[in-house]
């Protein structure tokens, strides 16, 4: 085969890899939040834990994720995931000075 086609074929499926987790990551997202918006707390820290564990930078994951924890009364797992938050992207933290 030439290297022409495997690179490229390797390129193809980095990017395709990418997109599946991202899918992924979004669809846990997704069913986390209708779960928060439902007060069904332990349920949302579930598949926000799911959605962080494909995509630990997921800032907004991490975020809500102690949201949920906070509701929970679990104020230590709640400080936890926040600072996961302001690690993945310590530049949201500027947004809201």
């Amino acid at each position: 085969m030439p290297r022409s086609f495997i690179k490229i074929l390797l390129i193809t499926l980095i990017f395709t890899s990418c997109n599946i987790s991202e899918n992924k990551r979004n669809r846990y997202f997704v069913r986390a939040n209708e779960y928060l918006e439902n007060r069904d707390y332990t349920n949302a820290v579930k598949f926000y834990g799911e959605a962080v564990r494909v995509d630990p930078d997921f800032a907004s994951g991490w975020n809500n994720k102690g949201i949920a924890h906070f509701e929970l009364g679990q104020y230590s797992e709640a400080i936890g995931s926040y600072n996961n938050a302001i690690l993945a992207d310590p530049e949201r933290i500027e947004e809201t000075k």
